[in-house]
């Protein structure tokens, strides 16, 4: 799968990136999906986040799948950079098609975790991250949304979309209806 998106990138930015995927390894938890789009420069730090935290707890399995919206800067370039020297098995997928619902849309087909985590590109998660989760599923919960701290990345960012409390919230039925006029 990897092997083929990094050839489509290759192809197009003529550069060599190594298949970060291993044949006979174990299937995934957890899918660390990151939709992108004219972000090259943030990929960086958010990619290492991710495989900091995937470090941090091995125990755990994850993959990455990047997935490209067609990006018209440095990204293409930058992802098959990233993916030769990437810790974790990494899969980048071009989407054509704009628009986050496509994007999302690509990486959840392309993902192998019984997890599905969506990341901003723009964001670094806490390196605690995966052992938070799997003490949320160990309650026994099926589905869960979950969110977190957010600190403002760019300060172009609306500032409504910024969660700066470390207190965790729950939202309810009645919480959602009220947040959603």
């Amino acid at each position: 799968m990897a092997e083929q998106r990094l050839g489509d990138l290759q192809e197009r930015s003529g550069l060599v990136a190594t298949d970060t995927s291993a044949v006979d390894r174990p299937e995934p938890l957890a899918s660390f999906i990151v939709c992108t789009h004219n972000r090259a420069g943030a990929l960086d730090a958010c990619i290492k986040s991710i495989e900091a935290a995937c470090r941090c707890h091995a125990a755990v399995t994850s993959e990455l799948v990047v997935v490209d919206n067609a990006s018209t800067d440095d990204t293409a370039r930058r992802l098959i950079q990233i993916a030769a020297r990437s810790t974790i098995p990494m899969t980048v997928v071009t989407e054509r098609r704009p628009g986050l619902a496509a994007a999302r849309n690509a990486g959840m087909e392309r993902s192998c975790g019984r997890i599905l985590i969506f990341v901003d590109d723009d964001c670094e998660i806490d390196q605690h991250y995966l052992k938070n989760l799997e003490q949320h599923y160990a309650t026994g919960e099926r589905r869960t949304i979950r969110g977190g701290r957010v600190e403002l990345g760019c300060p172009r960012d609306l500032p409504f979309t910024i969660k700066r409390s470390p207190t965790p919230a729950r939202f309810t039925p009645i919480s959602i209806r009220a947040a959603s006029y």
